[in-house]
């Protein structure tokens, strides 16, 4: 009984999002510092973050939450990084995009959901 118990709380353990009792890698491209502004050419947004292990990255995008189906590239896509920079460019002024950041085939939001921001409110 004590054999399962203890399993079983490690195994709970292990599967806690951001707690990291064995030291795995499972975490080392989630995204974090999370900004979106407005970016320096007209019409174009800059998302950026940083991951803590050199990852691959980009961004998914779209209008609609249910069908986020274009892409922008991190500016440093030809290698690992762990300092991330999507430039959105002809980003419209009057509509709301909603994005989901991708990191080393991980998929990161809010719980899920899209993250979302419109131009003007930058």
């Amino acid at each position: 009984v004590l054999i399962v118990s203890v399993s079983a709380i490690l195994l709970v353990a292990k599967n806690v999002s951001s707690f990291d009792m064995f030291g795995s890698n499972d975490n080392e491209c989630v995204p974090y510092n999370v900004f979106v502004e407005k970016g320096s050419k007209d019409y174009s947004v800059n998302i950026s973050w940083s991951t803590k292990n050199k990852c691959f990255s980009f961004v998914q995008y779209g209008l609609d939450e249910k069908s986020i189906n274009m892409i922008g590239v991190d500016s440093s896509s030809s290698s690992k990084s762990k300092e991330h920079l999507v430039v959105l460019e002809k980003v419209s002024p009057i509509d709301r995009y909603f994005f989901l950041i991708n990191s080393d085939n991980q998929t990161y939001g809010n719980n899920g959901i899209p993250l979302e921001f419109s131009f003007s409110n930058l």
